[in-house]
C-alpha cells in the first residue's frame, strides 16, 4: 500500500513489498505515538466519548486531504462483533465518521457524492485481541471474520464501487485486509483505508 512520509513522497512499505496488500492505499490522521497513543485507549476502552468530537475533526481533515477529488462511493466503518458491541456500547470506527456528511455540507454547501453505510459489512466471528500476535497469527484470527450484510442500505450495492474502510488504528493491516478481501470478492472496484492512527 502507499505510505506517505514527511517528505511527501509515496512508497511501498517493507511489509507490502513482501506481501502485496489488497487495499489500494492507507492514510492516517496521526501516527500512533505520543499523546495519540495515550488517548485512543481512553476513547476505545474507557468510553471517553468526548474524544470522539476531537478525533472526528482530524479524521475529516485527513479525509479531505487524501481522498477529496477521488472517486469514493461508499464509506464503511469496520464493524464490531455484536458481543463486543454489547460490551463496549459503541463502535469507535463509526464515531470517527458519524458527522462526515454534515461536515462535508458545511465545507462544500452540498451533499457528498458518497454514502456511509453501517450495514454493508458485518463481523460474524468473535476474535481475540490482536495484541501480541504476529502477522500469521493475526491472519488466522481474522480469517472469515466478516460477511456482507444481509440488508445493505437502500440502492447500495458493492459491485463496481470504490470503497473507503475506516478504522481507529492500523498496525499490520490484517483487519482491513480481511474486510477488503471480502469486498473485492463481492465485486468492489477498489478498497482504500482511512484510520485515525497508524502504528
Amino acid at each position: 500500500m502507499v505510505d506517505e512520509q514527511e517528505n511527501g513522497k509515496n512508497h511501498l512499505c517493507e511489509t507490502c513489498l513482501i506481501t502485496p496488500p489488497l487495499v489500494n492505499q492507507v492514510r492516517a490522521a496521526f501516527q500512533y505515538q505520543g499523546i495519540i497513543r495515550e488517548a485512543i485507549p481512553l476513547f476505545k476502552y474507557q468510553s471517553k466519548l468526548s474524544l470522539a468530537r476531537v478525533f472526528e475533526t482530524y479524521m475529516f481533515d485527513a479525509f479531505i486531504r487524501f481522498f477529496d477529488g477521488l472517486s469514493i462511493d461508499l464509506i464503511l466503518p469496520i464493524p464490531l462483533h455484536r458481543k463486543k458491541m454489547k460490551q463496549r456500547g459503541f463502535n469507535q470506527s463509526y464515531l470517527l465518521i458519524r458527522n462526515f456528511k454534515k461536515q462535508y455540507k458545511s465545507v462544500y454547501g452540498k451533499n457528498p457524492p458518497w454514502q456511509i453505510d453501517t450495514g454493508a459489512l458485518r463481523r460474524i466471528k468473535f476474535t481475540r485481541p490482536q495484541t501480541g500476535f504476529d502477522i500469521k497469527q493475526r491472519k488466522a484470527n481474522l480469517k472469515g471474520a466478516f460477511r456482507l450484510g444481509k440488508k445493505i442500505g437502500k440502492n447500495i450495492s458493492i459491485a463496481g464501487k470504490n470503497i473507503l474502510l475506516v478504522d481507529d488504528v492500523y498496525t499490520t493491516g490484517t483487519t482491513c485486509g480481511e474486510a477488503a478481501r471480502l469486498l473485492l470478492d463481492a465485486g468492489a472496484n477498489q478498497v482504500d483505508v482511512l484510520v485515525l492512527a497508524r502504528a
